[in-house]
């Protein structure tokens, strides 16, 4: 009706502007302005006419599509930039840390989705937990912008480092993105390949200083401590032990060693002869009973260093000495008799090898027929003698000697060899009626068969 627009019946003074009819129902609140002609027509207040890529050069895609007005124009004149931060910081989870380039990442249609490609679009791409990784896992709040992030390992995972900056900050050398605690670093590519116990060992144990330190390949150089042979069998320790037990040798005494163990040897522990400090000595000592044995020797060193020609590995007390071959051969009643029998000490050399050494308490001629037993008796037995008088000496038994007792002439005890005047008056000087006053040479008128008789033409006549 005309009175809707024609107030008051006041028509010439009616304005011809939309605004002036049209102000309450401008949905814009004047944001706008009051040309409402530029957006709108008479044919339908709702609809508009503004094309906004045409006309404000900023097309309206995705979401900014169905946007109202008021979302972004919300003050009369406001000239709105048109970078996505403008309108969308806050909005912005990044916090700004990923700069202001929103559309580097976002678009329109989505802005929870991203379609920025780190792999394509940065010099880090992004490989195995990298990927689920939330931007600000890297990007912190307050920072800068991922430009201008660090891409070595070490800059983000430095509180990870179990190490303690030890191996260095090239973590790449041993890790990976796949998963952190796995070691990726194979050692065998060195000059030092782990074996046996070596390859769960943990980098520390040996690497104690750090990369940076360069570690020796000997095994003494870490396992000094671990040697219960106090260096004695020198530092290749790698010659009887492996990296598969460190407990286990290999070592073979007969097969890597010019000596052979036999015999109780063969249970004896190394440090037994390759003795450690205080009395440390050579890898390869001397191969001699001798130099092992010598506190075991009840010889005393008499019997000399070649332990071997009596005695053998099986058993010290087992001999092998044949005594035949020495200078006193065992015959007769001597052959059964016990070493310790005439060898009272140690010292076998000692042991004297005449009769009357062993046999002093057995002679019953206490010492008058001498000292030299061997001249009466043998070895078959010590009763029996077989002594010919007649033979052996000067001074033949005839007559009333033949039945003569050998204590009856041989009265005095001595040493040695007998020694016993064949004179008749050194025995029958008692029996001598002359009183000597015919000298001493009885055997010139006397005859052994019987003393008182006289011998035929001796001058003399009874």
């Amino acid at each position: 009706m005309c009175k809707d627009c024609h107030q008051d019946n006041l028509f010439k003074q009616t304005p011809k502007d939309c605004y002036a009819c049209h102000k309450k129902d401008d949905d814009h609140k004047g944001v706008f302005g009051q040309k409402c002609v530029d957006c709108h027509t008479e044919k339908s207040w709702k609809e508009s006419t503004f094309d906004h890529k045409k006309d404000a050069h900023y097309a309206l895609l995705g979401k900014h599509d169905s946007a109202k007005c008021q979302s972004c124009h919300r003050s009369l004149g406001q000239k709105l930039p048109t970078t996505c931060v403008s309108c969308h910081r806050n909005d912005d989870k990044h916090l700004g840390t990923l700069g202001e380039k929103c559309a580097d990442c976002h678009n329109e249609r989505s802005w929870s989705k991203t379609d920025f490609n780190h792999d394509q679009d940065t010099k880090f791409p992004l490989k195995d937990k990298h990927k689920a990784a939330k931007c600000d896992a890297c990007h912190k709040a307050g920072g800068k912008t991922y430009e201008k992030l660090p891409m070595d390992c070490y800059s983000c995972h430095k509180k990870d480092d179990k190490h303690l900056g030890k191996f260095g900050q090239k973590c790449e050398e041993c890790h990976n993105a796949q998963d952190w605690k796995k070691d990726s670093f194979n050692h065998d590519r060195t000059k030092f390949p782990l074996k046996g116990k070596h390859k769960p060992a943990k980098c520390e144990s040996c690497h104690i200083n750090g990369l940076s330190e360069k570690l020796k390949t000997g095994c003494n150089d870490c396992h000094q401590k671990d040697d219960p042979h106090k260096s004695v069998f020198g530092i290749n320790c790698q010659k009887c032990h492996n990296e598969a037990d460190w407990k286990t040798t290999t070592f073979n005494h007969n097969r890597d060693t010019k000596y052979l163990l036999k015999g109780k040897h063969t249970q004896t522990k190394c440090e037994s002869c390759h003795k450690p400090p205080p009395a440390p000595q050579k890898l390869q000592p001397d191969s001699t009973c001798y130099s092992c044995h010598q506190a075991d020797d009840v010889h005393k060193g008499t019997e000399g260093k070649q332990c071997e020609k009596c005695h053998t590995e099986s058993t010290w007390k087992v001999k092998e000495f044949d005594h035949n071959k020495t200078k006193f051969p065992l015959m007769g009643k001597h052959a059964p008799v016990e070493c310790k029998k005439c060898h009272l000490t140690g010292k076998f050399k000692d042991a004297k090898s005449d009769c009357y050494s062993c046999h002093q308490k057995d002679d019953q001629h206490k010492k008058h027929l001498g000292t030299l037993c061997e001249d009466c008796h043998n070895v078959r037995d010590w009763a029996i003698w077989d002594y010919n008088h007649d033979k052996r000496t000067k001074f033949k038994l005839e007559g009333s000697h033949k039945a003569v007792a050998c204590l009856n002439c041989h009265l005095d005890p001595f040493v040695g060899k007998v020694k016993q005047s064949s004179a008749c008056y050194s025995c029958h000087a008692n029996d001598d009626v002359h009183g000597g006053s015919f000298g001493p040479q009885c055997d010139r008128c006397h005859v052994d068969t019987k003393f008182n008789e006289i011998k035929v033409n001796s001058g003399f006549s009874r």
